[in-house]
């Protein structure tokens, strides 16, 4: 995984670098499955000494057989929701520093999927006898929401942006990697789904355009603001979530 990560981000660099003229663009490589890696990250990060504008979380894995992180959590809500959170925690105070900042949190049309009725670890990272893999990547968009839920709750009025947004269905991202049931999956729907460019608008929408400056605590597709399902941003449930997440990263905190 790290491999292909820091092979995909060389060659952005690359692209951005010379299509910008500017040099000073680098990037942090960070294994998501691990949270002694996100907090290294972090720390890197805050070594740099730069500003922190915007910070999106868009890292996610999708399908294939049941795995755990490092750390023994299920891989999807480990990475896609577990790690961001770390992520964010370590860095709230150089986004504070920096405002106006913003936050962009990749949820997904699949947030609207789980029958949810409480915030339960064991439901929400399941053990291999329980597994399907669409159902906790659902499950795993569905935190997603109530993170940034929490999230704007606490930094809005610190000048802090956050929002959540879905980037389209099935884009050719590499996400299907893991099964190849998923990969013919994506190859059939592609006439009929977003490029890479398109699915990347919304997000992109909402960390840079002037538009969305002044908007926060929402959910966005198609670049426009619309309707999640209730219990995806229910504050009692948003609030559960915050404390079984800050118990489960807190030896990473310090």
């Amino acid at each position: 995984m790290r491999t292909f990560i820091q092979d995909r981000a060389e060659e952005t660099i690359s692209k951005l670098k010379a299509e910008s003229g500017s040099s000073s663009v680098r990037f942090l490589v960070m294994d998501q499955t691990n949270l002694e890696e996100v907090k290294r990250a972090a720390q890197e990060f805050i070594s740099w000494n730069e500003r922190l504008d915007g910070l999106m979380l868009n890292a996610a894995v999708f399908g294939g057989e049941y795995a755990l992180t490092k750390q023994g959590h299920e891989l999807h809500f480990g990475v896609n929701h577990l790690s961001h959170y770390l992520f964010v925690e370590l860095l709230k105070d150089k986004l504070i520093e920096s405002a106006p900042a913003r936050v962009v949190i990749l949820s997904s049309e699949s947030h609207r999927q789980p029958k949810v009725t409480g915030i339960k670890y064991e439901e929400l990272a399941v053990q291999s006898k329980y597994y399907w893999s669409m159902l906790q990547y659902n499950r795993s968009k569905f935190c997603n929401m109530l993170h940034m839920t929490y999230l704007n709750s606490k930094f809005n009025e610190k000048g802090v942006s956050v929002n959540a947004v879905h980037p389209g269905n099935m884009v050719p991202t590499g996400i299907d990697r893991q099964w190849w049931f998923w990969k013919l999956v994506f190859i059939l729907g592609r006439p009929f789904t977003k490029t890479i460019t398109q699915g990347a608008a919304t997000q992109l929408f909402c960390l840079v355009h002037p538009d969305a400056a002044t908007i926060s605590g929402s959910y966005f597709n198609q670049c426009c603001p619309c309707s999640p399902i209730p219990a995806s941003i229910n504050m009692t449930y948003a609030i559960e979530l915050n404390t079984l997440s800050r118990n489960l990263v807190k030896d990473f905190l310090t």
